[in-house]
This record gives structure tokens, C-alpha cells and sequence, in this order.
């Protein structure tokens, strides 16, 4: 399956024209354009017709004449050019067009019934059909095509009530919005899923495994856009719960389309969806699709997350495993029902973790790790309190000596269980050495051993990341390598 990505943006483009963001702003000086999302797959399935395909298709060197179905996800203007069949009628006598099947929502149909020669319908070198959910369409290419009702906020499941908005089906049973999947004859099936919110249970349990999912990502990290739309929020939460279904699998390849200035910058962008395994797509990329012999082991990542307090440390470690269908989070601090700050601290972090998240409150991350498998996600906030807890429990704060050979033992036990665990490792620390010397003992200790335990971990992490001020830095994996081992007591 060959797929290309004629567009990749949503409504308004990607930089917005009116726009002077920092998103539009960096897509304007690195000549990044995203137009209105479309899609041509092996050259004869063109999924959503947009106003921008035909010049996209243009300059992506391609021409449509040898398209024999169109699939419309939907009306909206942004998905539909009517006109574009009014293109086809006008071309020369020299170009021979075969028949066109068009597949749709009775909105979208009702919108392209006027701009067609009633002749080419009449005659059946047109024919239109409306979607009928879950029922498998032969396409003249031999493709095969279902369409799956999208979460696009219209009533329950993407349904409209009757008269609800105009130019829709007068029927309650007649979808306005749908996600078509597109199986080839060799069996590599695609989905293309814009215009949605997070997908119910009673959508997924019609959904087959994917080899390529189009998904959108529309407004990033605006959350309060009141919308059925995807953003940096719900994505990674929907693509969990396509990972426990089976539905996305490690050979899926996973690319977000339908993007807006909402999102950050391209790079921050990229970062951020590369953790759930998807990236950014690109207007004119081609995906190139063959069909999976073997499956893959998916690869074991150990990445570090190190801050100051409230820098957005446990927030980007939280983002950072939420795709994940089975997530472990390893709370190295409890409640401690004699400080009300303090739990009313746990409280938040609690209350923002999903209920499908198991939490394990615990200072044996080593057995943790053990227990991991390639598929899990664990994530372990903090070692700051978990050095803490060690110092505790060992009675070595007025010991200093003692408490750093204790520590470093104890650090280097979770390193070489790092180093052997599998699956997907996230570990948060704090950076507490970057002010000025504490006057306090116990404090001078703490910022010397937690040093020491920062150091140790970081070398058997694939990735360091620093956050300051809810920025995320990466830090190079490569110098991370050549941390020295700190035998010396720091006084």
C-alpha cells in the first residue's frame, strides 16, 4: 500500500494566515505548510476531498484522473470541495475517465449532487452512495473500505438528531461524520480517523489491527477548545486504548495528520509524540506500507527526568507513558496523615493519573523493574524522596560517610536493574545542587547523596531530560556515557 499525504493540516492551515504565533511563526521561517488534510491511496482511493487536494496533488507531482472512489469523512468545507467534480467534468476529450464511485455521508452526497452533470449519474459513471457503518465495500481497485462512526460531538457516537444542523440527513440513523478504514487486496489495512474525539468501546469493537493509523491531532495543548477534536490530551489516552485492544500493535505505523497552530513548534511537537510512538505527518510524505511477516519486540527506553520543584518534571513523565495500554506508577512517598500540605500534594498527583493506571506506593524499585515486561510502561516518581526514604531507614542522617556508601550501593542495585529491566522505564529526580550551599548539615548530605544517585541512574538511561520552567530539555544521551563513577565523599 502506497499512501500519500496530500495535506496535513486541519481547518485553517498550518501557519494560520492571520497568525503570528510562535507555532506559525517557526513554521513561516522553515517553509513548514500544512495544508487541509487529504489522502490518496496507491493512486486510486482519494479519502476527503479537501479544498487544498488538487494543489497538493499538483505539486506533489501526481494527477487525480486515476482515482475511482472517493471516501468523505464528512460536509464541513474543510474536508469536501464540491468543486472539484466540476474539475473532472471540464477535462479534455484526450483524457478518458472511467467510472467514479463516490462513498459518503447523505450530508456530504446532498453538497455534490449539484455540481455533477446529472448525465454522468444518470448513466452510472457516477454513482453515489451513502455510508452504511461497519458493512465492507469492494472498490473498483479491489480495495476494500468500512466506515466507522467518528466522535465528532453530534449526538451519541457522531449521530445527529433530525434537523439538528443543515444540510444533514433528516435521519436519526444516518451518521454525519465517519473514519473510513482501507483494507488493499494484500491485506494492508489503514485507517483514517480526523474530525473525532476519544473513541468509545462501541466504536473500537468494530475496529480491525492496523498497519498504518491517520489520526488527528488538532489542538495540542489548548484542552478547553469544547470541541470533538483530539489534542495532546486525549491522543495519547486513545492511543492506549487502541494498544489494549489490539487494534495498534508494534508494527503499526501511527502518523498525525489534521494539525493546527494549536500545537507547539514542529521540534516540541515531534518530541512530544515520539513517546507514544506516532509522529507528526508531513504534506507530500509517502508511506510506503508492506505487510508485517514477524512481529517486533518492542525496544526497552530508560529515560530520566531531573527539575527543580513545580519545573513540570512529573507532568512531562506522566505525558510521556500515557499511550501505553498498561502503565505501572511506582509512588516512592505515601500520605502521611500528620501534614495536610503534604497529602493534599499526593492528592493532585493521584488525581491526575488515569484509573486504568495501577499505583504501587513502594521503595523496592528494584523488584518493580524486575517484574516488568516489554509491553509495560513504569514510571517512578521520585528518587528524590526514594534516596529520602534509604537515609531513613538506614538512621545514617548524622552518619554522612555511612549514608553515601549506603545510597551509592543502593543507587548502583537500581542502575543494574535498570539496565536489565524491559519495557518502557520513566524515572523523575529533582536537580536540588544548582543553589547555593545549604547552612543546614542534613541538607549539604541530602544534595551530595541525591547528586550521586542523579548521576548513577543517568548512565544507564537512553534519554535525560531537564525541566525548567514547564520546558522540557533534552540532554544529549552521549555525554550522559560518560558521567564518572563519584567514589569521593563530597564535603
Amino acid at each position: 500500500m502506497r499512501v500519500l499525504l496530500l495535506g496535513t493540516g486541519a481547518a485553517d492551515g498550518w501557519p494560520q494566515p492571520f497568525c503570528r504565533c510562535a507555532s506559525c511563526a517557526y513554521a513561516r521561517s522553515e517553509g513548514i505548510v500544512r495544508a487541509r488534510s487529504g489522502v490518496l491511496v496507491d493512486d486510486c482511493v482519494l479519502i476527503d476531498p479537501s479544498p487544498d487536494v488538487t494543489v497538493a496533488a499538483a505539486h506533489a507531482g501526481v494527477a487525480l484522473d486515476t482515482a475511482r472512489t472517493i471516501l468523505i469523512g464528512h460536509s464541513h468545507f474543510d474536508h469536501l470541495d464540491p468543486s472539484i467534480f466540476l474539475a473532472r467534468e471540464w477535462v479534455t476529450k484526450q483524457c478518458a475517465l472511467g467510472p467514479l464511485v463516490v462513498h459518503g455521508p447523505s450530508s456530504a452526497l446532498a453538497q455534490i449532487r449539484p455540481w455533477i452533470n446529472p448525465a454522468r449519474l444518470s448513466s452510472g459513471d457516477i454513482a453515489l452512495h451513502e455510508v452504511v457503518i461497519g458493512a465492507d465495500i469492494t472498490l473498483p481497485s479491489g480495495h476494500s473500505a468500512r466506515a466507522l462512526p467518528a466522535e465528532h460531538g453530534l449526538g451519541a457516537n457522531g449521530w445527529p438528531t433530525s434537523g439538528q444542523h443543515s444540510g444533514e440527513s433528516a435521519h436519526s440513523d444516518m451518521p454525519e461524520a465517519v473514519l473510513w478504514e482501507v483494507t488493499s487486496a494484500d491485506g494492508q489495512r489503514l485507517l483514517h480517523a480526523t474530525d473525532t474525539g476519544p473513541l468509545p468501546a462501541s466504536t473500537r469493537g468494530l475496529m480491525r489491527p492496523l498497519d498504518v493509523l491517520l489520526v488527528e491531532e488538532t489542538f495540542g495543548d489548548t484542552l478547553d477548545h469544547g470541541t470533538a477534536h483530539l489534542d495532546l490530551d486525549t491522543l495519547p489516552h486513545l492511543l492506549a486504548d487502541l494498544r489494549a485492544d489490539g487494534i495498534v500493535h508494534d508494527l503499526t505505523e501511527v502518523v498525525a495528520i489534521h494539525l493546527s497552530h494549536h500545537n507547539p513548534p514542529e521540534p516540541e511537537l515531534t518530541r512530544r509524540l515520539t513517546a507514544w510512538g506516532t509522529r507528526p505527518g508531513r504534506d507530500g510524505e509517502v508511506i510506503n506500507v508492506s505487510v508485517a511477516t514477524e512481529s517486533v519486540e518492542p525496544r526497552t527506553q530508560r529515560v530520566l527526568i531531573t527539575g527543580g520543584a513545580r519545573s513540570g518534571k512529573s507532568r512531562e513523565a506522566e505525558r510521556m507513558v500515557a499511550s501505553h495500554a498498561k502503565v505501572t506508577y511506582v509512588a516512592t512517598a505515601a500520605p502521611r496523615g500528620d501534614d495536610a500540605e503534604w497529602d493534599d500534594r499526593v492528592a493532585v498527583h493521584q488525581g491526575r493519573r488515569p484509573s486504568t493506571w495501577t499505583t504501587i506506593e513502594t521503595a523496592d524499585l528494584v523488584s518493580v523493574l524486575a517484574a516488568a515486561s516489554a509491553h509495560d510502561a513504569v514510571l517512578i516518581d521520585c528518587l528524590t524522596l526514594w534516596a529520602s526514604r534509604i537515609i531513613d531507614e538506614s538512621e545514617t542522617w548524622d552518619t554522612p560517610s555511612q549514608a553515601r556508601v549506603v545510597v551509592r550501593e543502593r543507587a548502583r542495585e537500581l542502575a543494574s536493574a535498570l539496565a536489565h529491566a524491559r519495557g518502557t522505564i520513566v524515572l523523575v529526580t529533582n536537580e536540588v545542587g544548582s543553589g547555593i550551599m545549604p547552612v543546614n548539615a542534613a541538607a549539604r548530605l541530602f544534595a551530595d547523596v541525591l547528586g550521586d544517585v542523579n548521576a548513577i541512574i543517568s548512565r544507564e538511561c537512553d534519554e535525560v531530560f531537564l525541566a525548567v520552567a514547564g520546558r522540557v530539555i533534552p540532554m544529549h544521551s552521549a555525554l550522559s556515557a560518560h558521567v564518572p563513577d563519584r567514589q569521593e565523599s563530597l564535603s
